[in-house]
Parts: structure tokens; sequence; C-alpha cells
């Protein structure tokens, strides 16, 4: 399998999220992409929900925004309208199925984390949106690396989140990104990176002193 991280430049929310500045929109992770289905869409924004769901009533590419809940975080179920192009479910669906690791939707359109099953696949996903004249950037590839993260002992959650930090910079001197833009890119809150971090470090540096100590004793 191979993780790839792209952004394409769908126009679907563009308009709503230009007329409400600051409100996050993040895709349920663990999605798959199926043709003509609703999408699970949260936004995060303090108390900008109901301007934001103003927004998309006038937004002519979502032809419904329904709350599935009314908390600080709310998630809802979006049908986007795909009138005289290609389904994007179906662009993104066509060759194989694809899995959500993260997404997230601003005004410069969708930044996703995808699993797929081999770079040939990116490639033709890459070539179906050009020919409907849709931007797409590829920013990295990622063959999975199953078999040497379960001899580091890393869940799935903290690779992914230790790969994304190093990639955006995290440990880089000086830091070239902070807690909460990870949690932005992986749709889950800065506590729940803060502590995938922290144990994946454990882990890894409870290995490497337990192989010093190994190699010491040789």
């Amino acid at each position: 399998m191979i993780t790839a991280r792209v952004t394409v430049e769908f126009s679907q929310f563009r308009a709503a999220l230009a007329r409400v500045p600051g409100v996050e929109l993040h895709l349920e992770p663990g999605q798959c992409f199926v043709p003509y289905e609703p999408l699970l869409v949260w936004t995060r924004g303090d108390d900008a929900f109901e301007r934001f769901e103003a927004a998309v009533e006038e937004d002519p590419t979502v032809v419904s925004f329904t709350p599935l809940t009314t908390d600080h975080q709310r998630l809802y179920e979006a049908d986007l309208n795909d009138e005289g192009s290609t389904p994007v479910y179906a662009l993104l669906c066509r060759e194989s199925a694809m899995i959500l690791v993260a997404g997230t939707i601003t005004t410069e359109g969708w930044k996703l984390c995808l699993r797929v099953p081999d770079k040939a696949t990116i490639g033709r996903l890459h070539a179906q949106l050009r020919d409907q004249q849709v931007r797409v950037d590829v920013q990295s590839l990622h063959e999975d690396a199953a078999e040497p993260r379960r001899k580091l002992g890393l869940s799935d959650s903290q690779y992914e989140a230790l790969l994304l930090a190093y990639e955006r910079g995290y440990f880089a001197v000086p830091r070239e990104t902070d807690m909460n833009e990870l949690a932005a890119e992986l749709g889950v809150s800065s506590q729940a990176v803060s502590e995938r971090l922290r144990r994946a470090l454990r882990t890894l540096l409870q290995r490497v002193t337990d192989e010093e100590v190994v190699g010491s004793d040789g």
C-alpha cells in the first residue's frame, strides 16, 4: 500500500469558506470514497457555526449540509454538487477504493492523505483530474512500511503522526510547523497529536536504549 499526500483544487465549499474566515473544515478519517454517497465533514470555528451554515446555503457547490452533532466541534453530512463534471467521488474511486487517512478543506483546495494500492493509482487519478481541468499537486508518496513499523513497536496512528511531523518540519530548527497545524491535517485534536508523538518517541527511545544495553553486554 502507498500513503499519498495531495492537494486537489476542488471548488466545493470554497465560496462558503471564503465568506467565513477562520472556520476549519475537516473530513472524517477512515472514510472510503464511494460514488454519489454523502461525505462526513467536521467543522471547527468557535461561535461561527451558524454563520458558516448560512454561507453553505448560498454556496452552489453544496446540495445539502446536515448537522449530525451540535457540540463545539460539529459533524455534518454533506451532499456535494458535481453537475457538469465527473463526480468528485467517482474520480477518487474509479480505479480502486481509496481510504482517507486525513483531509482538510480550505479556500485553496482539498489537502488529502490517502491510502492507495500503488503509485500507478495516483498517476491515473492525476490524469483523470487533469482531464477534468482540476489541478492536483502531489506532495509525497510513501510505500507502506508495515513490517518495519511493527518491528519498531509503533501503532499506525503513532507512525502517521511521527511521519507527518517529520515531513512538515516539526523537528526542524527553527520549527516549521506547530501542533495545531499537525492536528488540522490529521483531523484530530492537538492533544491527541501530542500524545501520539510522545508515545512514539518514547517507544523509539526505549528501543534504542535496549539495543545499546544488549550491545554493551555482548
